[in-house]
C-alpha cells in the first residue's frame, strides 16, 4: 500500500488534497475529508475522485473494517475488466453515497446511489442508475441475441452475486440491439433475482409492440413459469425470426402456466386469443387454443387441445424431442 498527499489538521478532523494511493492494480487521485477518526465505523468521510482505476479482484482482495473484511463480488463482473472511476462518495463505512461515472469494457454507466455493506458481506443500495452504449449481452453471456443499450432506471436491491442478488427495478431502455435490430422505446419494471424475473415488460417498436407482465422462475427444484403477453404486428422477417417471406406479421394474446424442468416433464395450461398469421398472400385467423399438459407417471403424459382450427387429445407414453421434429415439419407444410 502507498499513500501521498497534502494532509492538515488533526486526528478527529482530517483533510487531505493531492491524496493518491496505490494498492495491488488500484490506484486513486483526489480529495479525502476524514471527521471522526480513530473510530472508523463512526468516521464520516468525502471522497472526491478525480481518477481511479481498479478491477473486480482487486476489490475482493481489499479489507474492510469490520468482522466480515471482504467483499463478495460474483465472477461474473471480472468481464467489466478494468474500471475508470471519477466522482464523489460521501457518507460512512456502512452507509454511504456514490456519485460515480464507471467506464468499463463493455461500456459506461453512472450511479446516484446509497450503498450500504453490511457485516454479512452483502451489500444493500438504492437509487439511480444510467447506462451508455452498455453491452448487456456480454455481462449476460447471451450476445447470440443482446447487444448493446442505453437504459435510465430506479434500483433498490441487494447482493451482487448470482445466488444473492435480488434487485427491483424501475427503467426505460431508449436504446437496444437485440436480434440484429435496435429497440428505440422498452418499459421495464420488476424485481430480478439471479435466475427469476417478476414484472412487467412494454416494448413499443415498429417492428413489434409487445406487453409482457409475468413470473419466470428457474431458481426453484421446479422451474414457474406464468405470464401474460400481448404481442402486435410483430414483423417476424425483420425480427430475424422467420426468412422465408419480407411480409410476415404475427398478432396474438398468450397466457401461459406451467411448471416443469423440461418439455418431458412439464405441466400446465396454454391459452392464445385472437391470432392472426400473415406471410404474403397467405392470412391465417384463430379465434381461441387452449392446450393442457399433464404427467401420468414417468413417460405416460396427457395433451388436450383444443381450438376453432383443431381438436386433439394425445395420450401416452413418448419424449417430446423424439416428436418435435415432426410437428415442425407438419406446421411447415401446412404453413
Amino acid at each position: 500500500l502507498r499513500v501521498g498527499g497534502d494532509f492538515n489538521g488533526t486526528i478527529d478532523n482530517i483533510k487531505g488534497k493531492n491524496f493518491r494511493f496505490a494498492f495491488r492494480d488500484i490506484w486513486f487521485d483526489g480529495e479525502i475529508t476524514l471527521f471522526g477518526l480513530p473510530d472508523i465505523q463512526e468516521t464520516f468521510v468525502n471522497l472526491k475522485i478525480d481518477g481511479m482505476e481498479f478491477t473486480m479482484e482487486d476489490i475482493r482482495e481489499f479489507a474492510l473494517p469490520g468482522d466480515n473484511r471482504h467483499l463478495t463480488i460474483s465472477p461474473t463482473l471480472d468481464i467489466l475488466g478494468r474500471i475508470g472511476v471519477d466522482g464523489t462518495f460521501t457518507g460512512f463505512a456502512n452507509d454511504f453515497v456514490a456519485n460515480g461515472n464507471f467506464r468499463t469494457a463493455l461500456g459506461r454507466f453512472t450511479t446516484d446511489v446509497n450503498l450500504q455493506p453490511e457485516e454479512s458481506g452483502i451489500i444493500k443500495y438504492q437509487g439511480e442508475l444510467t447506462a451508455r452504449e452498455f453491452n448487456i449481452g456480454k455481462l449476460m453471456g447471451l450476445s447470440e441475441y443482446l447487444g448493446t443499450m442505453n437504459l435510465e432506471a430506479y434500483i433498490d436491491g441487494q447482493g451482487v452475486t448470482e445466488e444473492s442478488a435480488i434487485v427491483g427495478m424501475n427503467g426505460n431502455i431508449d436504446s437496444l440491439e437485440f436480434m440484429g435490430n435496435n429497440f428505440n422505446q422498452v418499459l421495464i419494471a420488476g424485481i430480478f433475482g439471479g435466475k427469476r424475473f417478476n414484472g412487467y415488460v412494454d416494448i413499443f417498436d415498429e417492428l413489434l409492440q409487445l406487453d409482457f407482465n409475468g413470473n419466470i422462475d428457474f431458481t426453484r427444484d421446479i422451474p414457474v413459469v406464468d405470464f401474460a403477453a400481448d404481442i402486435e404486428d410483430a414483423k417476424l422477417y425483420d425480427l430475424n425470426i422467420l426468412k422465408r417471406d419480407p411480409n410476415t406479421y404475427f398478432s396474438s394474446q398468450i397466457w401461459c402456466s406451467f411448471i416443469g424442468k423440461d418439455l418431458d416433464v412439464v405441466e400446465g395450461r396454454l391459452n392464445i386469443d385472437s391470432t392472426y398469421y400473415i406471410e404474403g398472400e397467405q392470412q391465417i385467423f384463430m379465434e381461441h387454443l387452449t392446450m393442457l399438459t399433464l404427467k401420468n407417471g414417468q413417460w405416460e403424459r396427457e395433451i388436450s387441445l383444443r381450438s376453432d382450427l383443431i381438436d386433439a387429445d394425445l395420450d401416452g407414453s413418448y419424449r417430446f424431442n423424439e416428436i418435435y421434429p415432426a410437428l415442425l415439419s407438419m406446421l411447415d407444410n401446412h404453413i
